[in-house]
C-alpha cells in the first residue's frame, strides 16, 4: 500500500549550501514567553522610526512571541502554533485616544542572495485576533529593505477567546533579489481595508515557520491513483518537468522520469518500502514532496 503524506516543501539545488540564503530559525522558536513583547533568537522587531513601520512610539511595535497559553490568555494572547511551540503575533491598530498607532513587525537579514535571480519567500499566516483587536481579514505586507516585494492573500478567522486553535494558511511571496544581502520585513496589514487603520476593530496576526529559497516553485501536485501502487503526477506548469526519486537523504535516485505538460502516471510499485524525496525540476525552479511506500 502506497500513502501520501501531505507534506509538500521547497528545497533549493543541491548544488547550493543548505545553510546560505537562509533565515536563522525560521521556525520562530524559543522558550514559552512569560511577558509580553518578547523576541525569539535571531529576530528583531521592526524599530518604530523605520520607513515601513507606522507605529507612534517604541512600545507601540513590539510584537509578541506566543505560545499556547501564553503570553496572556486573558487577553487573547495566545494560540497553537503551525509547528513547535511558539509563533510571532503583531497588531496594527489605532489606540484609544484615536491618534498613537500599533504597527509591530519582524525583521532578519538574509545574506548569500544572487543579485538578479528570483526567489520565493514562504510562511504560514493566521488571523489570530485579539479581545480589542477584532478584525477578521488580516495579511502581512513583505518588504527587502525598504521595498515592499508583495502583500500575502488575505486570510480570515472570527476566532475567541475561548479557544487555542488557529487556522494557519501557507503563502508564497516571489521577488528577484537587488542585492546580495536584504533586510527582511514582515508587518501585518488587511488589504481589504480602505483605510489605516484597516477597521475600527483593530488586527492582531500571526506568522510561523518562514523560509527563502531560490527559484519559484514548480506548478505540480500528486495524487493517488486508482491502481494500486500508482500515483498521478498533475504537472500544471507551462513545459515538461523532470521528476527524480530518491531514497531518504540519498543523492542516487532510483528512478527518473519526465512528466509532460497536463500529467502522467507514476508507477511506484518497484520500490522498496522507506520515504522517499520527489524533486520535480524545470531549470533553474524545483519543488520537492516527501512521499511514504509502505
Amino acid at each position: 500500500m502506497k500513502r501520501f503524506l501531505a507534506s509538500l516543501f521547497l528545497i533549493i539545488p543541491s548544488a547550493i549550501s543548505l545553510h546560505a540564503q537562509q533565515f536563522e530559525n525560521g521556525g520562530l522558536e524559543d522558550d514559552l514567553p512569560t511577558t509580553m513583547s518578547e523576541m525569539p533568537d535571531h529576530w528583531e522587531s521592526v524599530p518604530f522610526d523605520d520607513r515601513t513601520c507606522q507605529a507612534s512610539e517604541s512600545s507601540y511595535a513590539s510584537p509578541d512571541l506566543t505560545g499556547h497559553d501564553h503570553p496572556d490568555p486573558q487577553w487573547w494572547l495566545n494560540g497553537d502554533p503551525h509547528s513547535g511551540q511558539t509563533f510571532i503575533s503583531a497588531s496594527r491598530d489605532y489606540m484609544s485616544d484615536g491618534k498613537s498607532k500599533h504597527d509591530e513587525g519582524i525583521m532578519q537579514d538574509v545574506e548569500d542572495l544572487v543579485p538578479g535571480r528570483k526567489y520565493t519567500i514562504e510562511f504560514y499566516q493566521a488571523v489570530v485576533r485579539e479581545d480589542d483587536k477584532l478584525d477578521n481579514y488580516g495579511a502581512w505586507q513583505v518588504y527587502a529593505d525598504n521595498l515592499l516585494i508583495g502583500t500575502s492573500d488575505a486570510s480570515y478567522s472570527d476566532r475567541n477567546g475561548n479557544t487555542n486553535k488557529i487556522d494557519w494558511e501557507k503563502r508564497t511571496i516571489v521577488f528577484t533579489a537587488s542585492r546580495s544581502k536584504h533586510t527582511f520585513k514582515f508587518l501585518p496589514t488587511n488589504p481589504k481595508a480602505t483605510k489605516y487603520p484597516e477597521s475600527d476593530n483593530g488586527l492582531r496576526m500571526g506568522i510561523d515557520d518562514i523560509s527563502i529559497q531560490q527559484g519559484s516553485p514548480v506548478d505540480v501536485s500528486v495524487v493517488t491513483g486508482p491502481v494500486v501502487g500508482v500515483i498521478i503526477v498533475q504537472n500544471n506548469d507551462s513545459s515538461a518537468l523532470q521528476l527524480n526519486i530518491f531514497p531518504g537523504m540519498s543523492n542516487v535516485p532510483k528512478k527518473q522520469q519526465s512528466v509532460p505538460v497536463g500529467g502522467s502516471s507514476v508507477d511506484l510499485n518497484a520500490l522498496p518500502p522507506g520515504e522517499y524525496r520527489f524533486e520535480f525540476m524545470l531549470h533553474d525552479r524545483m519543488t520537492t514532496i516527501q512521499y511514504e511506500v509502505k
